[in-house]
């Protein structure tokens, strides 16, 4: 994270921290395969990482995932534990107040 780019967003007001959240774009990702507990790499634009940004796992309900580097254009991520066997959408949600923005 960087602190500067977070503070600069809480001391602009709500729209500098909507503008964190466009432009976030999914691309790829190292498998469409993976177990709980496994690591995978998703690649696209993410922006700078902020407190208001989770990756998410989504299939009846939305998972969180452990987040172990992030870049502007990739990210490291722990598939969550506990997860059954399933197709779930994989993404960033960056939620400021009461807009959200996916990708």
């Amino acid at each position: 994270m960087i602190p500067g780019l977070l503070l600069l967003a809480f001391l602009a007001g709500p729209a500098a921290a909507q503008k964190l959240c466009l432009g976030l774009g999914f691309d790829s990702m190292s498998s469409t395969r993976a177990a709980p507990g496994d690591v995978l790499e998703l690649r696209g634009e993410w922006g700078a990482e902020a407190p208001f940004k989770q990756v998410v796992f989504n299939l009846g309900g939305t998972h969180e995932a452990e987040v172990l580097e992030w870049t502007e254009k990739r990210l490291r991520v722990r598939v969550p534990a506990g997860r059954g066997p399933g197709q779930y959408r994989v993404g960033v949600y960056c939620n400021w107040g009461s807009t959200g923005f996916s990708s």
